[in-house]
């Protein structure tokens, strides 16, 4: 998955770990996008 990948290039900053649910979501339906594709 491409954008798997991405996700688990990206630095993950302690200042964000706030958003680590919105990350989450995001995340989920980009797998769900490339198993779609």
């Amino acid at each position: 998955l491409r954008c798997f990948d991405t996700v688990l290039r990206a630095p993950v900053p302690e200042d964000l770990r706030s958003n680590h649910l919105q990350d989450a979501v995001s995340l989920f339906t980009c797998y769900l996008s490339e198993m779609a594709a």
